[in-house]
C-alpha cells in the first residue's frame, strides 16, 4: 500500500543495515542512525570496521553524515545522545525475536577467495552423505 501511495508512511519505523558479509552494521529508526559498524573503501576493496564506539548520526540534520569527520563538536553531541543507545538495543533485539521461527540460512559469497580443502571436504562430505541417503531409501 506505501508503494502504491495508498500509505503516507511506510510499514516500518525501523531499518536494519546488513553488509556483504550478513554481519548487522547499522540500525535506522525514524530520523536517528546508529552504526555499530562502517564498510570503508571502495566497495571490491571495502574492509569492515568495529569503532570502539557507535556513530550516532540525526540523518535529517546531517543527511550526508559527515558530522564525526567534519564537527569538532561531534564527541559532545554524541556524549549528550548515548540514550540513543537503550532504544537501539530494543529495536535490534525485537528483530532477533522475529526471525527466530526461520532457518538459517547463510548467504553466499560473490568471492571465490575463500574456497579450499574445506569446501572440498565438505562437498564430499555431502556426497557420501547422499549416498547413503539413496541407498537407505532403496533398502
Amino acid at each position: 500500500p506505501y508503494f502504491e501511495g495508498k500509505e503516507k508512511k511506510g510499514p516500518r519505523r525501523e531499518i536494519m543495515y546488513f553488509g556483504a558479509n550478513g554481519l548487522l552494521n547499522a540500525i535506522r529508526v525514524d530520523d536517528w542512525k546508529v552504526a555499530f559498524a562502517s564498510e570503508d573503501g571502495p566497495m571490491p576493496k571495502a574492509y569492515r570496521k568495529v569503532g570502539a564506539w557507535p556513530v550516532f548520526t540525526n540523518l535529517r540534520a546531517d543527511p550526508f553524515e559527515s558530522a564525526q569527520r567534519e564537527s569538532d563538536m561531534y564527541v559532545r553531541w554524541m556524549a549528550d545522545n548515548m540514550w540513543l543507545m537503550v532504544p537501539a538495543q530494543v529495536f535490534v533485539k525485537d528483530f532477533m525475536m522475529s526471525i527466530k521461527d526461520y532457518p538459517f540460512q547463510a548467504g553466499s559469497s560473490l568471492s571465490v577467495g575463500n574456497i579450499g580443502y574445506d569446501t572440498l571436504r565438505m562437498n564430499k562430505a555431502k556426497g557420501d552423505l547422499q549416498r547413503l541417503l539413496d541407498i537407505s531409501i532403496q533398502n
